[in-house]
């Protein structure tokens, strides 16, 4: 019987660790919204972890207004341009609005990189 009671609890550890596993490994990444389209992104975020891109059609001469703000956590914009030139590169802290140039027509790669953070990304074409 105490040999029973033993394998039991065992199992039942087993068990408890097995889902406490699962739970972990399936938690969200993101919890907000996130708005997409070719001339704007819009992130608002209130938790996100990991790593979000998107694509922006933009044209020569036109600007980007960018509208940066990180409230926790740490988050990194990176704004790459059809050549891969890093055209801007932030924290979301030391800067948070200001207006690009866009010196050629074509594709601008947005990449946002996010440890256990919260704020807000707005990118639109102007």
């Amino acid at each position: 019987m105490k040999k029973i009671i033993i394998c039991l609890t065992i199992i039942f550890i087993y068990a408890l660790l097995t889902i406490g596993v699962l739970l972990t490994y399936n938690k969200q990444s993101f919890k907000g919204t996130l708005n997409k389209n070719d001339s704007t992104y819009i992130l608002d975020a209130t938790y996100i972890n990991g790593k979000n891109t998107h694509t922006l059609k933009l044209t020569e001469n036109s600007h980007i207004k960018v509208e940066f703000k990180t409230t926790k956590g740490t988050m990194k914009l990176t704004i790459i341009d059809q050549n891969n030139n890093v055209i801007f590169e932030g924290n979301g802290i030391d800067v948070n609005t200001f207006t690009i140039q866009i010196k050629e027509s074509g594709n601008y790669d947005i990449i946002i990189k996010a440890s256990h953070a919260s704020g807000k990304i707005k990118i639109t074409s102007i």
